[in-house]
């Protein structure tokens, strides 16, 4: 028996920070301080590369999803109303 583990018979999409940060519309650097801070969706070294597999970027994306605003308990800072006493 070979002690190598089998390959996946098909394999994951892996996207460079560019890639998701253009496919999320967020900078690269906010990508890099969810890293640092653990925040975003869970990456992989390749090297001395930062890659996301697609599979956890919409695994991630599905744990965020909002239904509704109160989920936030606040209205995001784009979407206040006028009137709110913000500018």
């Amino acid at each position: 028996m070979s002690s190598r583990a089998a390959l996946p018979t098909e394999l994951c999409v892996l996207m460079t920070p560019g890639d998701l940060s253009e496919y999320l519309g967020v900078p690269t650097g906010t990508l890099a301080n969810w890293r640092y801070q653990r925040r975003g969706p869970v990456f992989v070294h390749v090297g001395r590369h930062v890659r996301y597999r697609s599979e956890d970027v919409a695994r991630w994306l599905g744990s965020h999803t909002a239904d509704s605003v109160a989920s936030h308990g606040r209205w995001p800072a784009n979407l206040r109303r006028l009137g709110d006493g913000e500018e």
